[in-house]
């Protein structure tokens, strides 16, 4: 079965710009754009989650260079991109990076195999995972894969972030509830990815 992030999502994310809003909810998830400054570099970072759900939060950031020419972009009395292609939805390279990370980090920690004999598929903890997760210490930085960094930061909450920072993904679950990490998945999976 091949996954994918629904690039349909992409166009909630333009309404930031065609209707100048910061934050806003559609369809049972909040979206925010938020300052993210350092010494270094200044950008904006799209937050996204499910309302009234803790099992997953995606955020990633846009260059200050990039969000100016999207607000150049959106027609100064009609409040819509002028050009369609100049937007975050018909972005190539934005949604094709959110689509990897979302994708390296989901088959990095799970396997899919489908069970023909009680025509079902199942789901599971790839062994590499395990132990990677049996040598991890919280709040220390360890590699999932290239370019992709796991941070525990409880036992039941954990960063998936790229070496920039530019991308993370946090997963969590509550283990009083018998839930763990193949339930953030699930819903991850429910809430924004789609077969390929």
């Amino acid at each position: 079965m091949r996954l994918k992030f629904d690039r349909e999502i992409m166009k909630w994310f333009d309404s930031f710009f065609e209707n100048r809003v910061d934050m806003f909810n559609i369809d049972n998830f909040l979206c925010s754009l938020q300052d993210f400054e350092t010494n270094l570099d200044s950008r904006k970072v799209i937050v996204l989650q499910k309302e009234n759900s803790n099992y997953w939060k995606l955020e990633f950031s846009l260059p200050d260079n990039y969000v100016v020419k999207l607000k150049k972009n959106v027609h100064p009395i009609f409040g819509q991109y002028i050009f369609d292609e100049i937007s975050i939805y018909s972005d190539d390279i934005v949604y094709d990076k959110i689509n990897s990370y979302i994708m390296k980090i989901i088959n990095n920690i799970i396997e899919i195999k489908y069970d023909l004999f009680n025509s079902r598929y199942l789901i599971d903890y790839r062994e590499e995972f395990i132990d990677i997760c049996n040598k991890m210490v919280i709040g220390e930085r360890n590699l999932l894969i290239e370019d992709v960094y796991m941070i525990a930061n409880t036992n039941s909450d954990l960063d998936f972030l790229n070496y920039a920072n530019t991308f993370k993904l946090n997963l969590s679950f509550n283990p009083d509830k018998g839930e763990d990490l193949i339930d953030s998945i699930l819903d991850l999976r429910r809430s924004i990815i789609v077969r390929d």
